[in-house]
């Protein structure tokens, strides 16, 4: 066994695939292991109470449970989502010569999934796979605002609300007005809130169940942007996160 490989989560790995195959009893398990009763069904305990495996019916077997459909269903939707919202990025980035990107919701950060750059334009300290927090970013206010409001609490109170600029907000209350301004217009702002001198619009992607499942962005440094609704920014920010939210199977 690989040095690096943690002896715990490897031989968990194992009982996932094993059972992917067929539904296995603890005893198959433990024989196809090499592990004593014990050990096997902390294994099998702990995938049970997270999801990742269930009961097959009334038998004393295991197989795969919904936890991994939904990961797996996550992961072919980013996989989609990417696909079928490039295009649409593309065209937004070059009708606006700014930088766009595409983010999710995750563990509560923004993670960037995608991203358009333009030759010519602002250089932005950002890349895909990058971390950036909810409270301060358009992307995050966006994604947010798919999510209940005591649930945005318990966010902002775990992640905490650092100031990045002068123009961060840092209390919870102002946030969710902000929220609540998503929900209401469509797009949220980010008045030079993460980044000095530079300023985003953005507007959430939904999926066929009208769920928030991404959020799209475009950042410049016009701070008119972000403070007239009717900004050529807002407006386009908002037309082709319905565009893509329609690929997505969204319908208004």
């Amino acid at each position: 066994m690989d040095n690096m490989n943690l002896q715990t989560v490897e031989r968990a790995l194992v009982v996932l695939e094993l059972i992917a195959q067929q539904p296995l009893t603890p005893q198959a398990l433990e024989s196809a292991l090499g592990l004593n009763r014990t050990t096997v069904a902390r294994l099998i305990y702990t995938l049970a109470s997270r999801g990742y495996i269930e009961k097959d019916g009334h038998a004393n077997k295991y197989k795969l449970g919904l936890k991994v459909v939904e990961l797996g269903s996550i992961r072919l939707n980013q996989v989609e989502l990417k696909t079928e919202a490039s295009v649409y990025l593309r065209e937004l980035s070059n009708k606006l010569n700014q930088v766009c990107h595409m983010g999710i919701l995750s563990d509560g950060d923004v993670v960037y999934i995608d991203k358009v750059e333009p030759i010519n334009t602002i250089r932005m300290f950002s890349a895909i796979g990058k971390r950036v927090p909810v409270h301060s970013t358009s992307l995050g206010k966006s994604l947010l605002s798919g999510i209940d409001n005591d649930k945005i609490i318990e966010i902002l109170t775990d992640k905490g609300m650092q100031a990045f600029t002068p123009n961060t907000h840092t209390d919870i209350e102002t946030i969710i007005c902000e929220i609540a301004h998503v929900r209401k217009n469509g797009y949220g702002v980010d008045d030079e809130e993460n980044e000095k001198h530079i300023w985003c619009v953005s507007a959430p992607i939904k999926d066929y169940r009208n769920k928030i499942i991404a959020a799209i962005s475009t950042s410049g440094n016009n701070r008119d942007s972000v403070k007239n609704s009717n900004s050529k920014e807002i407006r386009l920010i908002k037309e082709t996160a319905v565009k893509i939210s329609k690929r997505m199977g969204y319908n208004e």
